[in-house]
């Protein structure tokens, strides 16, 4: 029996996106229940931008499984990002609103648009990635940081 296809994508998409943004790959698992993980902890966060651009990477990095999963099963975003991606989505949103009170001269909601065009060109370059391992992952429900 082949492991859930959404959740796949899901971790397909965090363990891409740390490789994609110079963080520290990680092992990636699904199991039966649907559930899964790729992004490790924060406390292994480890990027190789400093400051802001850690937390730009981070924000990426959390909601990459969401946009990965909504583009391969064609799910609204919108619904994945307050059902099983909520912890995501609530890593994300933290991390924006700390960006935009740091920052203050830059409103949430610019914040977010700069993400999203950042998350358009992260999938554009690497769909096909993601695919691949993604099918992979789903067949054997492990990959190890080395395969990434």
């Amino acid at each position: 029996m082949q492991l859930p296809l959404a959740v796949a994508y899901h971790e397909a998409g965090h363990a891409i996106a740390r490789v994609y943004v110079g963080a520290l790959a990680t092992d990636s698992r699904v199991f039966h229940d649907g559930s899964g993980y790729s992004d490790g902890t924060l406390e292994s966060w480890q990027s190789t931008n400093l400051g802001i651009g850690a937390i730009w990477d981070l924000v990426l990095v959390s909601m990459a499984g969401l946009h990965a999963e909504a583009r391969a099963t064609k799910r609204s975003f919108d619904t994945l990002q307050y059902s099983h991606g909520l912890k995501d989505y609530v890593v994300a949103t933290c991390l924006v609103i700390w960006l935009s009170r740091r920052y203050g001269k830059r409103a949430e909601n610019t914040i977010w648009a700069q993400a999203n065009k950042e998350r358009r060109v992260f999938l554009r370059n690497c769909w096909p990635t993601i695919d691949t391992m993604a099918i992979r992952l789903r067949k054997s429900g492990f990959l190890s940081r080395r395969e990434l």
